[in-house]
């Protein structure tokens, strides 16, 4: 029995010492010449959101029975997309410059993001005011819609 025990203890020692030893002969070390001269580097190339490779979108058709939106409409949408467009780009950058930062920049990075947040929900929420005043105006200035208005009153929403 207690030869089986030594024998056992031994052939791990010695499998343990065998694994140890072919590892330590490996060369991990790195080559000292690439295996190929003069390999190109390719780096792929990243195309702009701005869709500058791709043709410009269509107009989308109107809908049957309306007319065309007008120009005012087509210059608000196009001011709101650049305003969106800056907005959104300003934040990454100032996402990059927060990967890159020291704990000081880091806290001016946040505060200044913080401080961009708040400003957009101000603005939403003077937009929602001003849209509500005009609902309220052309409820008044239109009797024929106060009706239908006040009819639909507590509907949506599960309400």
């Amino acid at each position: 029995m207690k030869n089986y025990i030594i024998q056992s203890i031994l052939s791990g020692v010695s499998t343990t010492l065998f694994a140890c030893g072919a590892s330590a002969q490996t060369n991990n070390a790195p080559p000292a010449q690439p295996p190929i001269a003069n390999r190109p580097v390719v780096i792929a190339p990243t195309a702009p959101p701005e869709r500058a490779n791709l043709p410009p979108r269509p107009e989308r058709p109107t809908a049957p029975g309306q007319p065309p939106p007008a120009q005012e409409v087509k210059d608000l949408v196009r001011d709101f997309q650049s305003a969106r467009q800056a907005f959104l780009k300003q934040q990454q950058d100032l996402q990059r410059q927060l990967k890159t930062a020291t704990d000081e920049q880091r806290s001016l990075i946040r505060e200044q993001l913080k401080e961009n947040l708040q400003q957009w929900l101000e603005q939403q929420k003077a937009q929602i005011q001003e849209l509500r005043e005009q609902a309220k105006d052309i409820k008044n200035n239109v009797p024929a819609l106060r009706d239908v208005i006040d009819a639909g009153g507590g509907e949506g929403r599960g309400r």
